[in-house]
């Protein structure tokens, strides 16, 4: 019998410093913390504007912590915005030319998606790459709760955790809510193959008494202790906080 090499967990090498700092500090806190490399993430709610606005807020942060770093936003539909991208670039002092580190890819359905993050595997300075958004590549590609889409999914996701893994990068995607007519709960559209593939969820839930405050809230995540939820403005002239702190 073959003797079995082992390593010790002391000596894997686990990164626990974020890949972007964010701003405003309060979504920094919440979310910032948990875009840690080789990690994947959810955030998931019941409207569409608010996730792709943070969504936009995580790329451009991105182009801050790194100046020759880009940043990679899959796109499924027509979410990209370039005005939100340079109000968002006004407000954290980044150059207009910095902007042409994002790298913008249109995605028509999941067996097109499978190609894209071939494609990003060979981008080796790439700190985050963004889906905006996964339901609608879903629903591109498979009708709905079909088996097909399923297993197309839980492949996807493994092409994804081996891209992660392999540059370093943080994925984060954003997702529709779907609601469990029992319990009332909103979970991602995806089921289990979705919150099992993942290394954190985040609910993203519009306040409905005052117009544009979001709340965000942490359903799970690796990261300890988990972080507080918070409360922000989103709009798409950019992200901050009731104060506008």
């Amino acid at each position: 019998m073959l003797p079995i090499e082992g390593v010790s967990l002391d000596e894997i090498e686990v990164c626990l410093q974020p890949v972007v700092r964010l701003l405003p500090r309060r979504l920094d806190r919440t979310l910032g913390a948990l875009l840690l490399p080789r990690q994947i993430s959810v955030l998931h709610g019941a409207e569409r504007a608010p996730l792709s606005i943070i969504a936009h807020g995580v790329t451009v942060s991105s182009l801050r912590q790194k100046k020759d770093a880009r940043v990679v936003f899959l796109d499924s539909g027509s979410n990209y915005k370039p005005r939100t991208i340079r109000n968002l670039c006004k407000m954290m002092g980044i150059s207009g030319d910095d902007i042409k580190r994002i790298v913008v890819g249109k995605v028509l359905d999941l067996y097109n998606l499978e190609r894209m993050v071939a494609q990003v595997k060979g981008m080796h300075d790439v700190t985050v790459v963004i889906l905006d958004n996964l339901t609608s590549t879903l629903n591109k590609s498979f009708p709905p709760g079909s088996k097909g889409r399923q297993r197309q999914l839980f492949q996807t996701l493994e092409d994804f955790r081996d891209l992660v893994n392999e540059i370093g990068c943080h994925l984060l995607i954003t997702d529709h809510s779907s609601v469990d007519w029992n319990s009332g709960a909103r979970t991602p559209v995806g089921g289990n193959v979705l919150a099992h593939a993942v290394d954190t969820l985040v609910s993203v839930t519009v306040i409905d008494s005052h117009e544009h405050l979001v709340s965000l809230l942490v359903e799970q995540t690796p990261v300890t202790p988990m972080p507080a939820g918070c409360v922000l403005v989103v709009t798409v002239d950019g992200i901050r906080t009731i104060k506008g702190a």
